[in-house]
């Protein structure tokens, strides 16, 4: 039994600030929900309408967001495998799928929930999750064409 590389753990400072950025990407996902969701012009024209006063289907539009704070924080402990460049694509593209459809369920349009809720209602969380998720995202794509392997 000869084995060529048995470590299939693969801890660098790259791949720890990358673990870093979804993580606080997920966080901020986690906390949106709890900070209060508001939209612009919903019922009528010109009045701000926050999601705790809205009735029906439309209120479960800000669990969407933990939903997908949540399949960041599932996948992450993904990352400390050493995974070849094409399983490190496939992970990638398998939690970004993950999270649009996630995003994807609202039944207010998503651009609608986000401008509106961080111009209108200055909801931090909201906005720090998105900074975070594209950072997370820029250095993956890094990533991927730096890595050796």
């Amino acid at each position: 039994m000869n084995f060529k590389n048995t470590n299939i753990f693969e801890i660098n400072t790259y791949k720890i600030i990358i673990l870093v950025f979804l993580y606080l990407a997920s966080y901020c996902a986690l906390q949106v929900e709890d900070a209060g969701l508001c939209v612009m012009s919903f019922y009528e024209e010109g009045i701000l309408t926050h999601f705790h006063e809205i009735q029906g289907s439309e209120i479960d539009d800000a669990a969407v967001f933990g939903a997908a704070g949540l399949l960041g924080l599932i996948f992450s402990p993904l990352y400390f495998f050493r995974l070849s460049r094409p399983w490190f694509i496939r992970l990638l593209t398998t939690l970004c799928l993950l999270q649009f459809f996630c995003l994807s369920m609202v039944v207010i349009p998503l651009n609608l929930i986000i401008h509106d809720s961080i111009k209108y209602c200055d909801n931090v969380w909201l906005l720090e999750c998105l900074i975070c998720q594209l950072i997370f995202m820029i250095l993956n794509l890094i990533y991927i064409n730096i890595s050796a392997y």
